[in-house]
């Protein structure tokens, strides 16, 4: 059943998972879900290429849920296949525009590919919108990110966005660069 076969999953018995999971995509071949489940379970066991035929299957069934789309874009990440592992999460990003998880992907392989300025865009972008996980984003840019002050140019108007990012730059002891975004949230 699926339940086991997510047991197996969860317990690393993937060998196991895979074969049940591989049992009812063959009784219930319409069923995404089993085909996403399959994908995961190959994707941990580090079958790359079954992966990617279990997720497409499961994204012709059902092509516009984001999270078939993150898998294999991390796996052509990983493989060096660049521009095709960023076109994958930019699709999965656009399925969900405001679902910080295909964002996050998207950024990380970006940045990991050295886009730099196309991630501080699509941060930058996001935020304008979603300013209440701004600590988030900025996060995940400072670990790519040498000069914190470089990510000012993605922080919104938003005065909660600001206390977030003078937040950041407090804890990075810059607290010389924190002084504008402070006055500017107290003026009148």
């Amino acid at each position: 059943t699926i339940i086991s076969a997510h047991r197996a999953a969860k317990q690393n018995r993937t060998r196991e998972a895979e074969d049940s999971l591989r049992s009812l995509t063959h009784l219930m071949p319409w069923d995404w879900h089993l085909w996403k489940e399959l994908g995961w379970v190959q994707f941990a066991a580090g079958q790359d290429d079954a992966s990617i035929a279990s997720f497409a299957r499961a994204q012709q069934l059902n092509p516009n849920d984001p999270a078939l789309w993150i898998y294999p874009g991390r796996i052509h990440s990983r493989r060096g296949e660049a521009q095709r592992g960023i076109d994958l999460l930019e699709h999965a990003h656009k399925l969900a525009p405001s679902d910080p998880e295909p964002l996050i992907e998207y950024l990380t392989v970006l940045l990991r590919h050295g886009e730099l300025a196309r991630a501080l865009d699509v941060a930058r972008d996001f935020l304008a919108i979603h300013p209440t996980i701004t600590s988030r984003i900025l996060t995940l840019l400072l670990e790519w990110v040498d000069n914190v002050h470089a990510l000012a140019v993605v922080i919104p108007e938003d005065s909660h966005a600001q206390r977030q990012y003078i937040s950041i730059l407090m804890d990075q002891h810059a607290d010389a660069a924190a002084i504008p975004y402070i006055e500017k949230l107290i003026a009148p």
